[in-house]
């Protein structure tokens, strides 16, 4: 996946699962942080293959993966405030897409 590069980090998040029954399922999911600067992050084949396979759910005519990967950004600068030991304003921007891992 590439990103316009920033200063900050990239926060990557992938998930799946799968329902064995009505009420059980199994699932997996990942995390990986990257230097926001690089502008790109390739998530490792032996990742990947260790998420389950996902479904596709319908219900009323709308269609739903049950596999997601999510890209983020996460800046930080710190202030001062009066009657506070530590200030900081974080920002988080997160893209997620559902999407299939067969």
């Amino acid at each position: 996946m590439d990103w316009t590069p920033f200063s900050g980090d990239a926060w990557i998040f992938g998930s799946s699962y799968q329902s064995l029954t009505g009420q059980e399922a199994v699932g997996a999911g990942f995390f990986c942080l990257a230097n926001g600067s690089t502008g790109s992050f390739t998530v490792p084949a032996a990742i990947l293959e260790l998420l389950p396979a996902s479904e596709t759910i319908s219900e009323d005519g709308v269609s739903v993966e049950t596999g997601a990967l999510a890209v983020g950004l996460t800046m930080r600068e710190e202030c001062e405030a009066t009657g506070l030991d530590v200030c900081s304003l974080d920002y988080t921007d997160l893209q997620l897409k559902q999407l299939g891992y067969r």
